[in-house]
């Protein structure tokens, strides 16, 4: 007995008695021993699409999605169309090779404008190229392994090519690639005269990294900041950082702009520091309120394309940071600021359940994450307020009611403008009765 066929045809044989065996239509004998057709065989390119388009499903962030599609269309680009089943250690060995020697942001530099990968590998290794940090080859051999684990799971092949496979140690991995910013390095980049001159151009420049010092938020947490998640709980004002759900009383953007955070544990209520408040931010977000706008920072700064905060972080990164403050070490980005408060509240004594219930690390309570124990708010903002003076700032200049009326009216007609493309476009898509 050969097949699942056989085996009925045994038992329908020894239940009717043997000679049955002659009695059964040779059709149906001919059907049981007919060769099972061959499943289409799945090609790498076919494969990847397919990934792609589930794992746009499952909800991840922008950034990550654009990250994850780039690691894997590069593979394909550089890997010949075959078999997935096919897929094995040569062409896993080939693109670390690639990786060996390309160029960081090769699409963008003009000696690679317009080249295939293929092309752009072999014009970098001519002309020596180290490519790219170890760091970011690992990243790009993890998304081949989530890829590969998705294919495992469906039982598209027996085994993950690229399981396993690290180019750095596990102390490497560990060794922290960021650090928090120096006193000297935080009074550069909060000189009066230098935010003068780069941050009055945008609110989110104004005030972001300000907030980010004093909380430890994540950039992406406070660029997508509903203007009601600024609240006044046991008579401290803050930024209620949580999960956003649409429903009575909440504008009707809120559904759009829902806030996602990085896990469970970064929802918190965090006080804001009394220096922020003297500065002026509950009048700010007054003038927001009045302009129309149902997010604290407007203009873009909650729906950039690659993720919220996306525009802020580049423009502190790579202009602001580094040009206008002279600060190039690859160790600190606008993401310190998480590390700053962090190693600020360490000196200062605090249990890692304090120092969490500000910054949303893990080490927050688990009845914390939920709900907001009115209670403890009061502690968390002495606590903030201790933090902050620890950072010795120069004076800072204040905000002034209506100081960015212009840029709001820029933005609302910006706003309205696409509005009335997008209904028009949906008029026009109409089908004519």
């Amino acid at each position: 007995m050969d097949t699942p066929d056989d085996v009925r045809l045994y038992r329908q044989a020894r239940g009717d008695g043997l000679e049955s065996i002659g009695k059964i239509d040779p059709l149906i004998l001919a059907a049981a021993h007919a060769p099972t057709p061959a499943a289409p065989v799945l090609m790498l390119h076919d494969a990847v699409k397919k990934f792609l388009t589930q794992y746009d499903e499952m909800g991840r962030a922008p950034a990550t999605k654009l990250e994850t599609a780039h690691s894997l269309n590069l593979f394909c680009e550089l890997t010949d169309d075959l078999p997935l089943a096919d897929v094995g250690n040569a062409e896993i060995d080939a693109f670390r090779q690639a990786l060996s020697v390309w160029p960081p942001r090769a699409r963008l530099l003009p000696a690679y404008r317009g080249l295939t990968a293929k092309a752009i590998v072999a014009a970098a290794t001519a002309a020596g190229s180290p490519g790219l940090h170890i760091r970011t080859k690992d990243k790009h051999l993890d998304r081949l392994k989530v890829f590969f684990g998705w294919a495992v799971k469906r039982r598209e092949l027996t085994y993950n090519p690229v399981a396993g496979l690290s180019l750095q140690t596990k102390a490497q991995k560990a060794a922290p690639s960021r650090r928090g910013f120096r006193p000297d390095e935080l009074r550069r980049l909060f000189d009066p005269t230098t935010r003068a001159a780069h941050c009055m151009e945008d609110p989110a420049f104004f005030w972001l990294p300000l907030i980010a010092l004093h909380t430890g938020a994540r950039v992406k947490e406070l660029a997508q900041l509903p203007l009601h998640d600024l609240q006044c709980v046991a008579g401290v004002w803050g930024l209620n950082l949580v999960p956003e759900i649409a429903g009575e009383g909440a504008p009707p953007e809120a559904a759009e702009g829902a806030t996602a955070h990085k896990n469970a544990q970064s929802r918190r209520f965090v006080p804001l520091t009394d220096q922020i408040l003297g500065l002026g931010f509950l009048d700010y977000a007054a003038d927001v309120k009045a302009a129309g706008f149902a997010h604290l920072f407007p203009g873009g700064s909650w729906q950039a394309k690659n993720g919220p905060g996306d525009k802020l972080s580049k423009w502190w990164n790579r202009t602001y940071q580094r040009k206008a403050c002279g600060l190039t070490s690859p160790a600190i980005t606008f993401h310190s600021f998480r590390h700053t408060i962090a190693s600020s509240a360490d000196r200062l004594g605090m249990t890692e359940h304090q120092t969490g219930s500000i910054t949303g690390h893990a080490a927050a309570s688990v009845l914390s994450r939920f709900y907001i124990d009115a209670a403890t708010i009061p502690e968390r903002k002495q606590r903030v307020d201790v933090l902050a003076e620890g950072h010795d700032l120069p004076p800072l200049q204040p905000y002034k009611r209506g100081q960015f009326d212009a840029k709001f009216r820029e933005w609302k007609t910006a706003e309205k403008r696409r509005a009335a493309v997008a209904a028009r476009e949906a008029r026009q898509s109409r089908p004519k009765k």
